[in-house]
């Protein structure tokens, strides 16, 4: 399922992914991490990813899902899902 973001919601989503989920990425030196962001009353999951590792073309890959609330007063990430950065975009 494609996860349709508000302006606001990518905008907010970007500037994150830029000021704190990207350096951390590379400063982590890992090939796949994953970030919670929330929106509003939306919580979302960032997973930045190196495509290199998959086999890929290479390259930083940010794809963004849409989190659901639990009985429990936490989130699980489901698989509603749309890409926010591929390297490619810069």
């Amino acid at each position: 399922m494609t996860l349709h973001l508000t302006k606001q919601e990518r905008k907010e989503l970007i500037a994150y992914y830029e000021t704190d989920a990207l350096p951390n990425f590379t400063a982590c030196n890992e090939d796949d991490v994953w970030y919670g962001y929330q929106v509003g009353d939306k919580m979302f999951d960032l997973n930045v990813w190196d495509d290199e590792y998959y086999g890929g073309k290479s390259g930083v890959h940010c794809t963004v899902y849409l989190c659901e609330p639990t009985h429990d007063n936490n989130w699980t990430t489901t698989l509603v899902s749309c890409p926010l950065y591929e390297e490619s975009d810069t």
